[in-house]
């Protein structure tokens, strides 16, 4: 009797934790990699949301500036850099959340996003 009711026990809680919550919201992965803006040059005040970068270049990520610059023996970066020119670069996004995402944990990923960066979102 005893191992009937340890095999009823254990098969109950295996069902249990096997389950998926109902009201459980599954990971959705949306692509982020289109509609970017794009300036090279430092530009101390494109970190506001209310800065205008209409005369931004609109491109998709990845991105590499340093590979459309002239590479020159010359350069800063040396062998060890492919003698290309680097500098800073501002990438930005616009985009606006779901209304069903209140209240929701949302994380943006970025790979491949090169030294010293800074996001601000």
């Amino acid at each position: 009797m005893k191992r009937i009711l340890f095999g009823v026990i254990l098969a109950s809680m295996v069902l249990i934790t096997s389950c998926k919550n109902v009201s459980e919201i599954e990971n959705k992965k949306l692509p982020f990699d289109f509609d970017w803006k794009f300036a090279l040059g430092d530009y101390p005040e494109a970190y506001k949301s209310d800065y205008s970068d209409s005369g931004w270049r609109q491109l998709d990520v990845p991105h590499d500036y340093s590979i459309e610059q002239p590479f020159d023996s010359l350069a800063p970066s040396g062998g060890g850099g492919g003698y290309a020119f680097g500098g800073i670069g501002w990438y930005r996004k616009h985009f606006v959340l779901d209304k069903n995402t209140e209240d929701q944990k949302v994380s943006i990923l970025f790979d491949g996003v090169y030294r010293n960066s800074e996001v601000w979102i």
